[in-house]
């Protein structure tokens, strides 16, 4: 335990599942859409897809981070009534906002599946760093006595093991 982190943290935060599909379930129905660039959309497959541009290849397309073209309503494709490539509804934007706690070095913010990870690695500080740490901060400007300095010794070693 370094500086009240066990190393790695890792904290885990869920988010909702893509709508039902598959043998046996209902497709999820069309809402009315109306795609913009920049924003995030679910399609009926649970992908994912932000609408990077609007181009025009003799209608109003618009082009998504996957590379597929889709019509202004969400629809991949005219001629089939329920495709699923649809984006059939608007991926709301998610933040979370946390403390970063002392003498952490690095965070790493990752997805894995249905869960968003978030890695917290402390910095390494060596034992003359702590050392010096522990002493400025009981120690600083004071004559200790022998029995003082063993009690100070004791705390230390106490300290660095976490108690």
């Amino acid at each position: 335990m370094r500086n009240g982190l066990k190393y790695p943290t890792v904290v885990s935060l869920t988010y909702s599942q893509p709508p039902a599909r598959g043998r046996g379930k209902t497709p999820a129905k069309m809402k009315t859409l109306k795609l913009e660039v920049g924003k995030i959309y679910r399609s009926r497959e649970g992908e994912e897809v932000k609408i990077v541009r609007m181009g025009n290849r003799g209608w109003d397309y618009w082009e998504g981070s996957n590379g597929e073209w889709y019509y202004e309503g969400g629809k991949w494709s005219y001629v089939a009534e329920e495709h699923p490539k649809d984006l059939i509804e608007e991926v709301p934007e998610a933040s979370h906002t946390f403390d970063v706690p002392d003498g952490v070095k690095k965070i790493t913010v990752s997805r894995v599946g249905n869960c968003i990870v978030v890695e917290m690695v402390p910095e390494e500080i060596s034992e003359k760093e702590q050392i010096d740490k522990f002493l400025k901060a009981y120690a600083d400007g004071v004559i200790w006595s022998r029995e003082q300095l063993r009690w100070l010794i004791e705390n230390y070693l106490k300290h660095r093991e976490g108690e």
